[in-house]
């Protein structure tokens, strides 16, 4: 009789334990949830300083430097020529015959092609560019939050082994004071 009630107190005293266990689980596991979501997001843009980062912004920042410079290569074509001379500064009447300024156009023959291809390249390398941007951030990311859900797993697992090796420990050690 002894031995059933002492059988029975314990075995109470472990389901009330595993359901405090459960019960606490619970409630930590929401409230890591809620921590955690800031520690991921924190982690990921501390990711984001990896120097590939920095190479594909600076990258991208070229892209659109090269696109805004084959926007405007059209001004290539004109020039303005100034003569400055000791006739024109006098104001001497032989002045008539030297020009003070020359305003010109110089057209290339490939203009409209040269320039929409330079345009279209410099487009084409902006969305590239772009591209290689986006699939690093998202590589990054993943990577972070893979390891970082890895660790949480871990965690997880060492807190749930060290709960059931402590109960099995002291189940060890009232068994061994009961048999003393």
């Amino acid at each position: 009789m002894k031995k059933l009630i002492l059988v029975l107190t314990f075995t109470c005293g472990l389901v009330g334990a595993q359901a405090q266990i459960t019960e606490s689980y619970a409630t930590r596991k929401k409230l890591d949830s809620m921590i955690y979501s800031d520690v991921r997001e924190k982690l990921v843009d501390l990711a984001f300083q990896h120097p590939e980062v920095v190479i594909n912004e600076a990258q991208m920042s070229m892209a659109e430097n090269n696109l805004t410079k084959a926007k405007w290569s059209w001004l290539n074509m004109g020039f303005a020529q100034f003569n400055v001379n000791e006739f024109t500064l006098t104001g001497s009447p032989s002045a008539v015959f030297w020009p003070k300024y020359n305003l010109g156009i110089n057209m290339p023959f490939d203009i409209v092609t040269r320039t929409r291809a330079d345009i279209k390249n410099a487009r084409e390398s902006k969305d590239i560019t772009t591209a290689m941007r986006e699939d690093t951030y998202r590589k990054l990311r993943a990577e972070v939050l893979s390891k970082f859900e890895d660790y949480l797993f871990h965690r997880e697992l060492y807190e749930t082994s060290s709960v059931v090796v402590d109960e099995a420990y002291s189940a060890f050690l009232s068994m061994q004071e009961k048999y003393k």
